[in-house]
């Protein structure tokens, strides 16, 4: 787990997990609390997150602020140009690596386990490209427009990020005998159709360059 510069507030995100992970620990070393610490990577599927200003408010995660820019017609925004990577892990496979630390706790019980998908690492750019292609195979019209933006525009001052994460799943593998199946050519399009059956026809996408 990384951590940035104290004058970078987003990084209380990480601070306060690795805090909790650490209160954990220390509950079960020194008080025999019986634990076994998850980490999700990336994971997504149909029916995450919300729509702004229909049944939510504020920003939510990266997949669900493009779906929402392509239901309205708006351009795709990458931040600091989408060079930012990430590894998605299918809904799917996630529960699956779950059941199988419930069935086997006395060999997880004390361990910090990622559960994510490491074959599954891509740009937030091509991310973008990937959505906007499906979106326009689904429903048409012109290409989406995707816009670069300078984080601190969109976040202001005090954001920071990762460049990279891709989960070590080495443990997750010998431990729960898992291996995470689905790619992103099978995990987004029913993520795409969830939306698209969620919140009705899209508006007409804005053209592009």
């Amino acid at each position: 787990m990384q951590l940035g510069p104290i004058d970078r507030e987003r990084w209380t995100y990480a601070c306060a997990k690795q805090l909790l992970e650490r209160l954990i620990w220390a509950r079960g070393a020194h008080d025999g609390l019986p634990f076994t610490i998850i980490r999700p990577f990336n994971v997504i599927g149909p029916r995450m997150d919300y729509m702004p200003g229909v049944d939510g408010e504020g920003t939510p995660r990266v997949l669900a602020c493009f779906m929402h820019a392509l239901l309205t017609g708006k351009p795709l925004q990458l931040v600091d140009g989408g060079r930012q990577r990430r590894s998605f892990c299918a809904v799917d496979d996630f529960v699956e690596a779950v059941l199988r630390v419930l069935e086997r706790g006395d060999a997880c019980r004390g361990e910090v386990i990622n559960v994510g998908n490491p074959r599954n690492d891509v740009s937030i750019a091509e991310l973008a490209k990937r959505l906007a292609e499906l979106y326009v195979r689904r429903r048409g019209g012109e290409r989406p427009l995707l816009e670069p933006v300078a984080a601190r525009q969109l976040y202001g001052p005090g954001y920071d990020d990762v460049e990279q994460r891709v989960p070590d799943i080495r443990k997750a593998q010998r431990l729960l005998d898992w291996v995470p199946r689905l790619g992103l050519d099978e995990m987004l399009p029913p993520i795409v159709d969830d939306y698209l059956a969620r919140y009705g026809e899209p508006r007409p996408a804005a053209p592009g360059r």
